[in-house]
């Protein structure tokens, strides 16, 4: 933070590069350099002034920025401030330590800003001044001494485990740990040394402070960040490609909506007119159904996914179990006990199946229900400004742009659709007139690729969800207005508390609009984007965000009438399915592995976690013959890069198992 301020001082911008390395050494040899242990501001800055070569009068001046900035930005802990209040209410004695290199007068000065009263009653003891340590133990035995209390006496609370809790146990005082001021690991900063970061870090935990739920504080940490900067970018873009109106998609538009609307309250991209749009991909797609793509269309709709059963498919083609011929053996068989609404589709029902809707009147009547669908939706957009004269665009998070692909198949090239999303799918359905980009684009897209959105596509879904149902069609109201009709998952996510975090997000953007909307903040967005898929998988993570991820309703199909868990409770036996599963079990019992065996029990917790199930996955491949998989990629490409092609031949078959010696 002083880096940054010393940028735009004229006469320091030549140091501000090179600042923090030379800090942070500065401080490391004064403590070296201290017989006792612990250093002093001066000591500090007189090591830093030998180091960048600081006249006295610069480093004096230096010194004084750094001590404003910590008066700027230190903010108080409420929790404390009370339970020290209600101490002193009761009689008690209270006294304030601190292992600081700063002067206690400049302590002080921190104390009266936030809690004047508490300043001018309690006696302060800092490390600098005594030149003793809470770390060494030093710091007790001298209060003990001075207060005339012996250590069995003090209670102490702070909130490092080792000098505030373990150290006075050890000399015979007693330690209990306080952890509201540690920053939590949804509230660090994406990017250490980035000021924007250290900020909007030092913001989530105030936030937290104030009592905000953990959605909440999810909406302000993880969410803001990453969706206002994402939604800053496309604003800015827009304006640069003269587009007038941004249609956010539903679901995943809903909060990205409303981003939007907050930081044209800041002042940018104020020109352009946001609009909700509620749309799904299997409706568009419908709509943009014709003789000519329909068995297409029907190839897609059977899609084997997670519980997709015939009415499943029927829906996507806009049709009912009506429309079915009554006398195919088929039919009749899928009537018996409601079959059609629940037998799974299994590959000889999905051929048959796909033989009767092949049939020319069914095909006739899918291509009415997708005629009557793409009227309603022109009108609908038309209603919502889509179609005016000037250029138009859409916002999603991601990840194909198949929405788009439909939409450009029923507008034509004629009138063009530009497309914004988080990231991008290198087997995306690009359209030449309708241009996509991606906000994690070049080089980023190097790490936000195929696989990464294969793995955390619904868990950042999560965040950018909305609290009302998926899209099932277009109607018409008795006014003859068009209205979207939607089934009712939006239930549970609304129980979940989604709203609180919708309204920490928009809490945040109001707060950090001034940071979202600088241009460069895209970088810091990006990345706290990717520390938010390493806190997903990360071993150590917190279990109370576990246990309210995990339990954000889910569902991998989105026909599916079977709402479950994204992160849920698992047994023993599903944990061992699940490492030895392909892809499609493995998603049928959870799609976060990590969250999920966080919150199961210890067997299951440990079969999933990183190093056993490599160790057993490892197992089960060589039982089955196949140590090939065991060999790192990058080790059997520089093999196969510099070895000849008969010994490549040779150790192929022996890792298979298909040379026998003897």
């Amino acid at each position: 933070m002083i880096a940054e301020r010393l940028k735009v001082e004229p006469e320091y911008s030549d140091l501000a590069d090179q600042f923090v390395e030379q800090r942070i050494r500065a401080e490391r040899m004064s403590r070296r350099n201290a017989s006792h242990g612990e250093t002093t501001f001066d000591a500090i800055y007189e090591q830093l002034a030998i180091s960048l070569g600081l006249t006295l009068d610069r480093c004096e001046r230096m010194k004084a920025m750094e001590l404003k900035t910590e008066l700027d930005v230190s903010i108080p802990i409420m929790s404390t401030i009370a339970e020290i209040r209600l101490l002193l209410e009761q009689g008690m004695r209270v006294v304030l330590i601190s292992d600081m290199y700063h002067s206690a007068d400049f302590i002080r000065s921190l104390l009266h800003q936030c809690c004047p009263d508490i300043a001018s009653r309690c006696k302060l003891y800092v490390s600098s001044e005594h030149l003793k340590t809470k770390g060494s133990g030093a710091l007790f035995h001298h209060v003990s001494e001075v207060e005339k209390a012996p250590l069995s006496r003090l209670s102490h609370s702070g909130d490092h485990p080792q000098s505030d809790v373990m150290v006075p146990r050890r000399i015979g005082a007693r330690g209990t740990v306080r952890s509201e001021g540690v920053l939590r690991s949804w509230e660090k900063p994406a990017v250490e040394r980035s000021v924007r970061c250290q900020i909007l870090s030092g913001r989530a935990r105030q936030y937290r402070l104030q009592g905000k739920s953990l959605q909440a504080q999810i909406g302000y940490s993880i969410a803001a960040p990453i969706f206002a900067g994402y939604v800053a970018w496309v604003l800015r873009e827009s304006e640069a490609a003269g587009i007038g109106t941004l249609g956010f998609l539903a679901r995943d538009g809903y909060l990205l909506s409303r981003v939007a609307e907050k930081l044209q309250e800041a002042g940018l991209g104020q020109g352009i007119s946001i609009e909700y749009v509620y749309s799904s991909r299997a409706v568009w797609r419908l709509a943009a159904t014709t003789s000519e793509t329909y068995e297409s269309t029907l190839n897609w709709a059977l899609l084997t996914e997670k519980e997709t059963t015939v009415e499943g498919v029927m829906t996507r083609l806009g049709l009912t179990s009506s429309d079915l011929p009554s006398a195919d053996p088929f039919v009749v068989e899928m009537s018996r006990a409601d079959a059609w609404r629940l037998a799974p589709l299994t590959s000889k029902r999905q051929a048959a199946l796909k033989r009767v809707l092949l049939r020319q009147e069914m095909a006739e009547k899918s291509l009415a229900a997708a005629a009557k669908q793409r009227d309603l939706l022109l009108r609908y957009l038309q209603d919502k400004g889509m179609l005016s004269t000037q250029r138009t665009g859409i916002v999603d998070v991601g990840w194909k742009g198949s929405s788009q692909a439909a939409l450009a198949r029923i507008l034509g090239e004629d009138r063009p659709i530009n497309g914004f999303y988080i990231c991008l799918a290198s087997m995306g359905k690009r359209v030449s007139a309708s241009p996509m980009q991606a906000f994690c684009g070049p080089p980023d897209q190097a790490h936000f690729n195929d696989a990464w959105i294969g793995k955390w596509a619904p868990m950042v879904e999560i965040l950018a969800t909305a609290p009302h149902g998926s899209l099932n069609e277009y109607s018409e109201d008795e006014q003859g207005n068009v209205i979207p009709v939607l089934d009712e998952q939006g239930l549970a996510i609304t129980a979940w508390g989604y709203d609180d975090l919708v309204q920490g997000c928009l809490d945040s953007v109001r707060e950090n609009g001034e940071l979202f909307q600088q241009e460069s903040f895209r970088t810091d967005s990006i990345e706290s984007l990717r520390q938010f898929t390493n806190l997903l998988e990360s071993p150590w993570l917190d279990k109370e965000f576990a246990e309210c991820i995990g339990r954000f309703p889910f569902s991998p199909d989105s026909g599916s009438r079977t709402v479950g868990e994204i992160g849920p409770i698992i047994s023993l036996r599903n944990a061992v399915a699940f490492l030895f599963g392909n892809q499609r079990t493995r998603n049928e019992i959870t799609i976060w592995p990590n969250g999920a065996g966080i919150r199961s029990g210890r067997a299951a917790r440990l079969v999933l976690s990183g190093n056993t199930a490599g160790g057993l996955h490892s197992l089960f491949l060589i039982a089955r013959g196949r140590i090939d998989l065991l060999v790192p990629l990058p080790i059997k490409r520089y093999l196969m890069q510099k070895l000849p092609l008969p010994v490549i031949r040779f150790i192929e078959r022996l890792l298979l198992g298909k040379v026998v010696s003897g």
